[in-house]
């Protein structure tokens, strides 16, 4: 079986969000409740913080990695990375540079 990545060019505007998550996050919470989630006017930090709590409330199946970005078009150098692996040794870093 061979693989072809879907590439696109999409339009973005301010403040939108991108989540690449595994499946540890989609086989626990349904399509809506991550939509509603990603709408919520927190932070990165909080929205990734909330999908977390939210599989971890669920019971966590499965290992759960959230990846998390928002477009911002104020020129300000910003980065924020969120990592979280659940399992048997469950942590969670976020990172800010």
């Amino acid at each position: 079986m061979k693989l072809e990545p879907a590439i696109a060019a999409i339009p973005y505007q301010d403040r939108d969000r991108y989540l690449l998550c595994s499946d540890g996050v989609t086989d626990m919470l349904s399509d809506r409740e991550i939509e509603e989630i990603m709408k919520q006017e927190d932070s990165v930090r909080d929205i990734a913080h909330t999908l977390l709590t939210r599989v971890l409330d669920k019971g966590a199946r499965d290992n759960t990695t959230i990846i998390l970005c928002e477009v911002r078009a104020d020129n300000r150098p910003f980065k924020t990375w969120f990592f979280a692996e659940e399992g048997i040794n469950q942590r969670a870093n976020f990172f800010t540079i």
